[in-house]
């Protein structure tokens, strides 16, 4: 099953910034080699994006989402 999942990032003090974004770089990393993650796509100007996985049933994808 594939799921086209609209993210957005919350306001975040400027310091927690830098480590959310290699925390996001290591998921959707780790997300790509278990081939769960097909692509991620950020909308320019904003802080959201969306990003397509695959995966075998819904509960699978609510783990992810509940992870991330």
């Amino acid at each position: 099953m594939k799921y086209l999942v609209h993210w957005k990032m919350r306001p975040a003090p400027a310091k927690e910034v830098l480590k959310l974004l290699d925390t996001d770089l290591k998921f959707c990393l780790n997300e790509m080699k278990e081939k769960r993650l097909l692509s991620s796509y950020a909308i320019a100007g904003r802080a959201e994006g969306f990003e397509l996985f695959e995966v075998k049933n819904h509960e699978e994808i609510h783990k992810i989402i509940a992870n991330a």
